[in-house]
């Protein structure tokens, strides 16, 4: 699929997602935050120790900076996998 396109398509395609022109790109991606969502909810929002922290950081950010829930959510995650890893206690 890709040996078909040439530089200058690319380039061009690669202008059209910056500029979020492809809508279905977006969808994409917003049903992927949605599943990265769910999981997190589901792992550290309601099985680990730490949900009430959590929580509380969503729902502060929500309000906050809503701007920043991914952002949020995405770091909530990376803190989690780190706990994880380093085998640091709740």
């Amino acid at each position: 699929l890709i040996s078909n396109f040439n530089d200058d398509s690319i380039l061009e395609l690669a202008l059209c997602i910056l500029k979020n022109k492809v809508q279905s790109l977006s969808i994409v991606t917003i049903t992927v935050v949605l599943l990265f969502s769910l999981k997190s909810i589901l792992i550290i929002g309601i099985i680990n120790r730490g949900r009430s922290e959590y929580w509380k950081f969503l729902i502060w950010t929500l309000f906050k900076c809503p701007q920043y829930f991914v952002d949020a959510i995405i770091f909530s995650v990376y803190g989690y996998h780190y706990r994880t890893i380093f085998e640091i206690k709740d």
